[in-house]
């Protein structure tokens, strides 16, 4: 579960200190305040992690990204190469077999010298044991700290720079093996960050399926088919007591719609003769059987991220951006459910962009019904980004047990709230004239 994070010099963010995350996390704020740069830092450091080079100390990324940060300039704030980007992030690890569970913190600095970026300083922490390189000059010499005492100068060669931007050269390897396990809690870490984005792509009218399996269900929800085909062929091949492990995707993606209101029944067919495959649910009250492609998109827009909550092995860090979109408020309040039920049943960490009142309100009255087991307002965190004197910056939203926001700020959605006490006003005016224009009468 990732605990904390902070980012210094950071797109629009001058200063982003110590945000704490929950087991579900909501980030809303206007557009362009800041709340996408928070899912970006993440997704850069899972595409630097999963990228091949491993001299690259920052994979900006491509088109075919998980995000595109364009050069140093484009990422560092007010656009000023000068300045240092600083990002440090905290989690817990997973336990493994004979080693309990932990805490690792990872502490970045980078300078852009002579047209490219350079790593300042790395420090990793896992446990008791923290590891540090500063970089002590201009043409790549590195000094290795343990425990904040300095062991040794690793020279002045290209060769003895950081592994992309949190390993260790091989030297200080070979003197400390133990550095490996700190690089290794990275990549464990980026390896359970998964990201569905805002635009999920059209459902198609049948599937090919290779018989591999996807890492998840795509950026774009596009693999979320795949993944359920994936998910029936384990279940057939595993014993009973394995495949009570495993989730099984076709009920709970039908049990979610079926709580959504958009279908009483989901399946995953294929077509008779070839490697095909097609998506098929009944529409309620119709009772008639359609191919997801013939229904209305909310069903596309929201199945991928009810079947990436249920592909995603527990422990994993799910990042969504508008999972609302073009859904009815009614199966936006549910999303709330999902995250609420899913968060605690599957150890599941969600960090949600969001701008949807009606997902808020329902975690907040789910809250306030929970149950001994279900996640309490201290498992839940929201945050508010705002544009203030050229920087973005960030509140917090206090919640009580009952789930009642304390300090609810000013139009918070907008006009919302005001449209509403001036509908009231302009109800109250009226009839105070009606009773009027009676009492004139009488």
């Amino acid at each position: 579960m990732l605990k904390k994070i902070s980012a210094y010099n950071y797109k629009s963010w001058k200063e982003l200190k110590d945000l704490t995350l929950g087991k579900v996390t909501l980030l809303f704020g206007e557009n362009s305040s800041g709340k996408t740069s928070i899912i970006q830092l993440l997704l850069l450091l899972k595409q630097t992690v999963d990228s091949f080079d491993r001299a690259q100390p920052l994979n900006l990324g491509t088109r075919e990204s998980l995000v595109e940060l364009g050069l140093y300039e484009d990422m560092i704030y007010a656009h000023d190469k000068l300045l240092p980007l600083k990002l440090e992030l905290a989690w817990e690890t997973l336990p493994k077999e004979n080693y309990p569970k932990d805490t690792a913190q990872i502490e970045l600095e980078f300078n852009y010298i002579s047209d490219s970026i350079r790593v300042k300083r790395t420090k990793l922490c896992l446990g008791q044991i923290c590891a540090e390189l500063r970089r002590t000059g201009q043409k790549g010499a590195y000094q290795l700290f343990r425990n904040g005492e300095s062991v040794v100068e690793l020279g002045q060669t290209k060769d003895l720079a950081p592994i992309k931007c949190y390993g260790f050269p091989s030297p200080a390897t070979q003197m400390y093996p133990e550095l490996s396990d700190l690089s290794l809690a990275v990549e464990d870490f980026a390896s359970r960050i998964y990201y569905l984005g805002p635009l999920r792509v059209r459902p198609q009218r049948e599937y090919l399926w290779s018989g591999s399996a996807p890492e998840g269900v795509g950026r774009s929800g596009e693999t979320a088919i795949q993944a359920i085909l994936a998910n029936i062929v384990e279940r057939a091949a595993s014993k009973k007591a394995v495949k009570e492990k495993i989730s099984d995707l076709v009920l709970s993606a039908e049990t979610w719609l079926k709580k959504m209101q958009l279908a009483t029944s989901f399946e995953v067919q294929q077509i008779r003769g070839t490697r095909q495959y097609k998506a098929v649910l009944t529409v309620p009250d119709l009772n008639y059987e359609a191919n997801v492609a013939d229904v209305g998109i909310g069903v596309s827009q929201v199945l991928p991220v009810v079947i990436l909550a249920h592909f995603a092995p527990p422990g994993s860090i799910i990042i969504l951006e508008q999972p609302e979109l073009h859904l009815h408020p009614s199966v936006q309040a549910i999303l709330a459910e999902l995250f609420f039920e899913v968060s605690a049943q599957r150890n599941i960490q969600f960090i949600v962009e969001t701008h949807s009142e009606y997902l808020l309100t329902r975690l907040q009255r789910r809250l306030a019904e929970r149950q001994s087991g279900e996640l309490t307002e201290k498992d839940v965190k929201l945050y508010v980004c705002k544009k203030a004197e050229k920087q973005s910056v960030i509140d917090s939203l206090k919640l009580d047990e009952n789930g009642r926001i304390m300090n609810w700020p000013p139009h918070f959605f907008g006009d919302t709230v005001s449209d509403r006490e001036a509908i009231m006003r302009a109800y109250i005016r009226k009839r105070k004239e009606r009773q009027g224009d009676k009492q004139a009468n009488d």
